[in-house]
Formats: C-alpha cells, structure tokens, sequence
C-alpha cells in the first residue's frame, strides 16, 4: 500500500518594520527586528491550511490555524503569540504537495511548489478552557495578489480651490496612450500599459520592506499573458469610475463569459493571465481559445462526486449587446441583423433547444471589446466609416455565434463538485479528464479549494462545469453503470 506523506511550509514576510503603534508611542525593538519567520512548525494538530481560488473571483483566499504557543524572535531569547507578530497585510508564501519529490543525488526532500502568496486581511486570536484545560489557536485569514487590483481605486476628489473633479491617482485611464493622445487600442497593448504603469509602480512602493527577505521571493512585479482578442475603447474607459481596478478591467476586457481574468502563482512570481474563456463543447474541446492544461483524474483519486444537469441555462434565441462603441451601438447591431440570416442566433429547430418542447428563451450578454483590427485615424472619411461599421458588425456577429454555439447544448452538459484526494497541481481554469471504467470525460475546473491538515488529511475540491459525463456515457454501446461501482472487474 503506497503512503503519501502531504508537505506543508508556510513562511510569513513582514511587509514594513514597526517602530511605533500611534504617533509618540514608541514600540519594542522586537517588533522590527526581523523580516522574515517559517511558520511551518505552528501549524496545530486538527486545524487546517485551506486555500481556494476560482477564475470568477478577483481574488483567492487562505485560512490557516497556527498554535499559540509562543514564538521566538528571530536572533532573540523572547517569546510571544503569533497574533503578536503577523499584522495585516504582511506576506505568506504557502507552499505544499500531498507526496514530496526526493532529490535522486541528495535523498533529500525538495521544497514543495508554490501554492498561493497571499497578503493577510485578518489575524485572530481564540482562547478557551476544554476540558479543564485551556486552548489556544490563531488564525489568519487572507487574499492572493489579485487582492491589489481590487484596493487600486478609480474615484473623483472635490478640488475645493479650484472647484473642478480631478481623477485621484489613475489620470492614466483617461489618456492611457503615450503621449497623452487617447486613441483605440489593442486588448495585450491596454493591459500591458495597465500593468507596467499602475500596478508594478504600486507594488514597488508597497513591498519595499518584504524585498529585503532573505529566503523569499520579493513580490515587486507583476508578468502578464494576455491572449484576448479584440481592442478597447477610450470611451469606454473614460465612462467608468468609482470603481475597483478590478471591476475596470473585468468591464471593458468582457470578462465573464467570454473572457478571464486573474492572478496565478507561479515559482517565478505573480502573472495575470488574460484569455478567451475556454468554453468546453460537448466533446471537451475549447469553442475559443487553447486547449487548457489538462489533469487525469482515475477513480480511485475520487471522493465523492455531486453533479447535475438542468435547463436554467438553456436558450433558444441569442443575443449580444454592444455597448456605445465608436460608432456602432446595439439598435444599430439590431436592424442590420434583421436583414441577415436569423440561423446564427435563433435556433428554435435544434435538437437541444427547440422551442416546440422548452418553449422560447433568450439570453442576452454585453460586449464592450471592439474588432481586433478596428483602425483610429485622426480623421475618418466616408468609406472609411462605412468600412469601420462592416468591421464592428462582423465582430458583433461573430460572438453572437460564438454564444449560440456555446450554449445550444447545456442541457446535456453536467455542474458540480469533485472531492479528490489531495492534488496541489490542480487550478483553476485546467481542464479535467475524468476517467471512471471505460467512460472518459471533460470537466472544466472554475473554482479549486485546497485543505491539509498537519499530520492529517490533504484534500481537494474542484468546482466544474460543462461536463460531458452524460455525454459520454449516453454514446458508449453498453451501460457505463457496472464499469463504474466495479471498476476492477471484481463482482
């Protein structure tokens, strides 16, 4: 019998060095005379580390459970709680595996692979008596990186002098071409300039303490691969206000269903990833995009397994609304489709969605990205506007499809949870093949959660969507049910 023993470390890095608790009140030295602490061997028995991420969240979350047994300074005699030296929005680098790798030349163990680094939001301290005993337990709880697109805000200050609105920090959102000339741009060319001007300069200026840790990686950058399609628009940028850096984005990159957008550890540091939401068809294949990282998950690394199919996203007429872009707006989108073929949104006949059996649905989403090769001339003639608009409605036209093909068969695709013996190499937006017997299917994983616990148990559940078990099952020439509860052939 194999016997996995699960690896955790986890390693807190201050972000700044505290000399003072409030103005004119001195701390104690201890508290800034060390950068960095291996938390690893305070992690209690029967608490948990629990990381979860999902592609439609802004930001992954931790939880970890360390015991309160007294920490030693680092180069000092004197003890103290662990809520006594993590503070809010210090740094944990969490790392884990459920089986470790052994050096083959040193037959040593090597460091597990990076999980999540996360900035701590809150940090808790519980004390009670059980038993006659007492008990003790810190907690800390906390988001990934992503957690800095969402405290990079745009709003408006009231300039009492001068009386006007001026834009607080992000000026750049308004005249984000260089040169200071607003014009359209390329999707990898907006977020590029989003990155390098916003969010790296914000991370060297909040990390400048943490960059000095010995063991860990300094979180000061920010890497980007963005494989959207499609340009943005300064009208659309200069609408949008009062809202996250985030929820700027997510708006006008048509994040939901037909991109993503997220923060991903990697070894090497953070990188947010921008790209076509790999839709699954019925045969597991990506409708847009790459094929994602794929895992094989067999039987035997399965828990427990809940799914279900259900006509909640069943729809037989399509649509897709363009927001005021340029020249084009969705009344316009409208009369120029009610002269073309209606097959491309309107399928009442297909086997999956006819409107004699499931009655008539619509479903309707919003576009704000514009065609990928829309040009911005200082002045427009008149071929070139009519050209522009040819341009605008072909695109329209084409995600419209791209909805109708997405969707046309949901109702023989599966949701659900997978509980999986511990797998740190799952994320978020991987692709699933699920083997059971002699049935493979495709599942695409939208959220992970990851729980270990210290000389217990490591975990995972997988959120997924548009599964084809169903599928596969249905077209396998004998019933997959005996394959399933017997899969070694053993009656």
């Amino acid at each position: 019998m194999r016997v996995y023993h699960p690896l955790v470390e986890v390693r807190l890095i201050k972000q700044r060095r505290r000399t003072e608790m409030a103005p004119g009140m001195p701390a104690a030295a201890r508290l800034s005379s060390f950068d960095e602490l291996d938390l690893t061997s305070y992690l209690v028995d029967g608490g948990a580390v629990i990381v979860s991420k999902s592609v439609r969240e802004p930001a992954g979350t931790f939880s970890l459970q360390f015991a309160d047994k007294g920490a030693h300074y680092p180069g000092q005699g004197a003890l103290d709680t662990l809520y006594g030296l993590i503070e809010p929005m210090d740094i944990l680098e969490i790392r884990f595996c459920h089986d470790p790798v052994r050096d083959r030349d040193e037959g040593e163990r090597v460091r597990p692979p990076i999980v999540m680094r996360g900035l701590v939001s809150e940090v808790r301290r519980d004390e009670d008596m059980q038993g006659g005993r007492p008990h003790r337990r810190v907690s800390v709880l906390g988001h990934d990186f992503g957690k800095i697109l969402q405290l990079i805000r745009i709003y408006y200050l009231n300039n009492s002098v001068v009386g006007d609105n001026i834009l607080s920090e992000l000026a750049f959102f308004h005249k984000y071409a260089e040169g200071g000339a607003a014009k359209i741009k390329p999707a990898l060319d907006f977020l590029w300039e989003v990155v390098s001007n916003i969010v790296i300069p914000y991370l060297r200026r909040f990390t400048t303490f943490s960059a000095a840790a010995a063991d860990a990686l300094a979180i000061d950058e920010m890497g980007l691969e963005c494989t959207i399609e499609g340009s943005v628009s300064p009208f659309q940028v200069s609408l949008i206000n009062e809202v996250s850096l985030y929820e700027l984005l997510a708006t006008v990159l048509d994040v939901g269903f037909f991109n993503e957008l997220f923060v991903e550890d990697r070894d090497k540091g953070l990188v947010l990833v921008a790209r076509p939401s790999p839709l699954l068809g019925v045969d597991g294949e990506p409708l847009q995009g790459q094929v994602p990282q794929t895992v094989e998950i067999r039987s035997e690394e399965i828990v427990s397994l809940s799914v279900s199919r259900s006509d909640a996203g069943l729809a037989n007429y399509y649509w897709v609304s363009m927001a005021p872009w340029s020249i084009l707006h969705n009344e316009d989108a409208r009369r120029l489709a009610s002269v073309g073929s209606a097959s491309s949104f309107i399928l009442f006949d297909y086997l999956n969605t006819e409107a004699r059996h499931f009655g008539i649905r619509k479903m309707e989403v919003e576009s704000r990205l514009g065609p990928p090769d829309y040009p911005w001339p200082d002045s427009q003639k008149r071929e070139q506007i009519a050209d522009n608009a040819r341009r605008l409605t072909a695109w329209i036209e084409k995600r419209r499809e791209l909805l109708a093909k997405a969707n046309r068969d949901n109702l023989v695709l599966e949701s659900g949870t997978l509980h999986l013996r511990g797998n740190h190499a799952i994320r978020p937006g991987m692709r699933l093949k699920v083997v059971r017997g002699k049935v493979a299917s495709y599942w695409y994983a939208v959220g992970v959660t990851h729980r270990v616990s210290p000389f217990g148990l490591f975990e995972t559940s997988v959120t997924v969507e548009r599964g084809s078990g169903y599928v596969a099952r249905s077209m396998e020439r004998l019933p997959a049910y005996r394959s399933e509860i017997d899969p070694w052939g053993v009656s």
